[in-house]
């Protein structure tokens, strides 16, 4: 019988979607957010299509918990993780978020040098708040890719990546970042990149979403958006920061 309804269910959504796939993107759209990826990229982007789908209401709920997109009935889920283990979703690779260590000047002045990724061992650091008691730690791949994990001693943990900015500008410690959040306080000698000729592991944005509702024209076209627009905000803020535009970091610390 459960299989029966199941069939039913399946049968009766390929149905609507079929209905749907002439129509304009119209209705509610439910999308889960972390406040950092939020901020740092969907918010320059989100007005565009708001104007281009105003049949679409979007709401956006802004929160770094993990959430269940089939129990809690969210359409996408927008994350920086680059596993998924859920095997009832589905992931569309959305670009990548290129990660810098920084910090304030007098910071540098009064704890550094930091020639050598060991110069970082034990530092203090702004970070993310841990949830399963990993230890705090910067990997750092030299440009022979050898890689080094670095322990740092947390001043400030916590999820809201503009708070760590803005604790990385005052001074509190050494923080990685977005490079199009930092860039441009780079740029003006605010912030000090720490250990420029070593990469950090980059972030992987991505969306999930629940692969019997992958094709509602809403989903769908919200996909599409975020697939189009990310790498191309990514793009001008490589090409700002090499001409030394404002674009070299798109929000401002």
């Amino acid at each position: 019988l459960k299989h029966c309804n199941e069939m039913i269910d399946a049968a009766r959504l390929a149905f609507e979607i079929a209905e749907q796939a002439g129509e304009a993107p119209a209705g509610r759209l439910r999308v889960s957010c972390p406040v950092g990826l939020a901020h740092v990229f969907v918010a320059p982007v989100l007005w565009k299509f708001m104007r281009a789908h105003p049949a679409v209401r979007l709401d956006l709920d802004l929160t770094n918990r993990r959430v269940d997109l089939i129990a809690e009935g969210y359409d996408i889920a927008l994350r920086v993780r680059s596993t998924i283990e859920d095997s009832q979703l589905m992931i569309r690779r959305l670009g990548i978020s290129e990660q810098w260590l920084v910090a304030g000047p007098e910071f540098v002045s009064s704890h550094g040098p930091f020639d050598a990724p060991q110069s970082l061992h034990l530092q203090k650091g702004l970070g993310p708040a841990g949830v399963r008691g990993e230890r705090n730690l910067w990997r750092l791949t030299a440009p022979d890719g050898q890689a080094t994990d670095i322990e740092y001693v947390p001043a400030l943990a916590t999820d809201d990546i503009h708070m760590l900015g803005q604790a990385a500008l005052a001074g509190m410690g050494i923080a990685q970042l977005p490079r199009n959040l930092c860039g441009d306080a780079v740029r003006k000698g605010r912030l000090v990149r720490l250990l420029p000729d070593h990469t950090l592991p980059p972030h992987q944005l991505h969306a999930v979403f629940p692969s019997r509702r992958g094709l509602v024209p809403a989903v769908r076209t919200f996909l599409d958006f975020l697939g189009h627009e990310l790498p191309q905000l990514t793009a001008k803020i490589e090409d700002g920061y090499a001409t030394g535009s404002r674009d070299g970091g798109l929000l401002t610390l």
